[in-house]
């Protein structure tokens, strides 16, 4: 017993003791670090890609709503579409850039690029061309998840990824959702109204009409706000070297 006591008082103890709750902090450090933040767009100027038009709503619609001023590139006008549809790919890329422009007007973002490239058949060479003549006066990027399955959305990501050693330093690139989501992610913005989100999703009839991905985009933002405790949020990944 005499032993006992006498190495709880020891020096050993006592390292030992401070060690083993060192190695508590860092653990509750490590799982509270890991937890998405909320990310700040107070005074942010911010450049959206969109490969097509409608993937800066479904993705980015709580950016579009917080941010200082939100300029977008449009990729493609989304010539490919369901078979079902009874217009050639000429008249199906005027709607949708009709439609793009109505969803610009409605939400007050600036089109500061129309590349006008191949829906799924994009030519990476003049992608990174047009990419580089951009004027990189933004805070942060926001581009499509780069995991994400379908093909533009993957090549756009790539061939920025690919450029940024010739962007600012200071520029932050952030991936969003649209197909394929995250496995983990780091930051998220509120949806203020997703109602509204609703309404502006809306605007795309020529997507809406053959598929529900109002149900589905809004089911996975109500999703990412149990996660974030919050009634919806969007989820957004921090690109680090």
């Amino acid at each position: 017993m005499k032993q006992l006591k006498y190495l709880f008082k020891s020096k050993f103890f006592r390292i030992l003791s401070y060690l083993i709750s060192l190695r508590f902090f860092y653990s509750s450090f490590k799982v509270l670090s890991s937890f998405p933040r909320e990310l700040n767009l107070d005074g942010k100027k911010v450049l959206i890609f969109a490969p097509h038009p409608d993937d800066e709503t479904f993705g980015c619609f709580s950016i579009i709503e917080n941010a200082k001023l939100v300029d977008v590139v449009l990729i493609t006008r989304g010539g490919k579409v369901d078979k079902s549809v009874s217009l050639d790919n000429s008249q199906i890329k005027q709607l949708r850039l009709t439609e793009f422009r109505k969803v610009s007007e409605y939400k007050n973002f600036n089109i500061v690029g129309d590349f006008n490239l191949e829906d799924s058949e994009i030519d990476v060479h003049e992608l990174r061309s047009k990419i580089l003549n951009i004027k990189w006066n933004y805070d942060y990027i926001f581009a499509p998840n780069i995991n994400d399955n379908h093909p533009d959305h993957h090549i756009v990501t790539a061939c920025l990824l690919d450029i940024k050693t010739k962007l600012p330093n200071s520029l932050k690139i952030f991936f969003y959702e649209v197909w394929t989501t995250f496995n983990q992610y780091d930051h998220f913005v509120e949806i203020r109204d997703l109602n509204n989100k609703l309404a502006t999703m809306s605007l795309y009839e020529s997507q809406t009409i053959s598929f529900n991905y109002l149900e589905g985009i809004c089911g996975l933002n109500k999703y990412r706000g149990l996660q974030c405790n919050r009634h919806a949020v969007e989820a957004f990944k921090l690109y680090e070297e």
